[in-house]
């Protein structure tokens, strides 16, 4: 024989189960968030072709792999060191040189020759070079 009061308890009693290991594994993402923005790299070519390369092929008919390899190089000074020239190499074959832009905010966004190949993302992490 059960109780009735036993009916409402135990699915309350795990939502709250629930509940308490979501708020944990969110817990857990923002800190290593935080970890991620207090230990940010400087920005150097490497960081840059790191990020630039794991955008998906932007070319109609290629498919959506990601780069296999970038070389960047600053085209600038200051901070940012912009505009940047990225060639990608892509596991389809070819490669497309961009001229990218960083934005202060971490924003990537960078452009073909001709205009018609984008590749975007954020937010590449770095601190400014001292």
């Amino acid at each position: 024989m059960t109780r009735p009061g036993l009916k409402l308890i135990l699915p309350i009693l795990v939502l709250g189960i629930i509940g308490t290991a979501v708020a944990v594994v969110a817990r857990e993402s923002d800190t290593q968030f935080v970890y991620r923005q207090q230990n940010l790299t400087q920005l150097t070519p490497a960081v840059l072709e790191h990020f630039v390369a794991s955008a998906p092929d932007p070319r109609p008919g290629r498919g959506r792999g990601r780069g296999v390899r970038a070389v960047c190089s600053p085209n600038g000074v200051g901070e940012l060191r912009n505009p940047w020239s990225c060639t990608v190499r892509y596991p389809s074959g070819g490669s497309v040189q961009y001229r990218v832009m960083i934005q202060p905010t971490g924003q990537v966004r960078g452009v073909n020759a001709d205009g018609s190949l984008v590749v975007y993302g954020c937010c590449v992490g770095f601190r400014p070079t001292q």
